[in-house]
């Protein structure tokens, strides 16, 4: 007899009955179960119902690792400009980004705010090393609103996101009274005499 099973099988069936034995795997609680096992006798109409009880020791060890196999594989995906629809974008180059600030810097109003040729001069030249970066803060500042124009409340909530705006070196007023200049056209640069 097997120490490890419920019952003695050898003693309940018939040989003949064994070939009609099934057994089903299944998970129990730990403590005391009890079940119920139908077997049919050929003499009688009915099934013959066995009850049984046992006790479900708890379970010291840890259950055995498992891991899952997945049937399916994880496409690591990758930015690839050639075959996304940027691909006919233009990337900026040192050149065109300078070719750029040749074109705006002739429709500047600058002269308005620094009267010296000098410090004009130095301003140019800060904008042209940091031309990228300002292109950058301009595409964000008109995203908010009408791209790509700049309107007057995306410059402010621009310049207050970017710590330009306090009250004792820069206020708001100063701010919206550089904006209401700037957006001023200059009739020189529109032909005018």
């Amino acid at each position: 007899m097997n120490t490890d099973a419920i019952f003695d099988i050898d003693k309940i069936f018939d040989d003949d009955d064994l070939t009609h034995i099934y057994v089903i795997p299944l998970f129990m609680k730990p403590g005391k179960q009890h079940y119920v096992v139908s077997y049919p006798r050929k003499e009688q109409f009915l099934p013959t119902y066995y009850t049984h009880q046992l006790i479900i020791k708890r379970r010291d060890e840890d259950p055995p690792a498992q891991a899952k196999q997945m049937k399916t594989s994880l496409v690591q995906r990758s930015f690839s400009k050639q075959n996304s629809v940027f691909n006919n974008w233009k990337e900026d180059t040192d050149e065109i980004v300078q070719n750029a600030m040749i074109h705006d810097t002739k429709l500047w109003s600058l002269n308005r705010f620094v009267k010296d040729e000098e410090e004009r001069e130095k301003v140019v030249d800060v904008v042209k090393l940091n031309a990228a970066v300002l292109k950058n803060a301009h595409i964000q500042a008109s995203s908010r609103g009408d791209f790509p124009y700049v309107q007057w409340g995306d410059f402010r909530a621009f310049c207050e996101r970017a710590g330009v705006i306090d009250k004792k070196n820069c206020p708001g007023s100063a701010v919206d009274r550089v904006f209401i200049t700037v957006e001023k056209v200059d009739p020189e640069l529109m032909g005018a005499k």
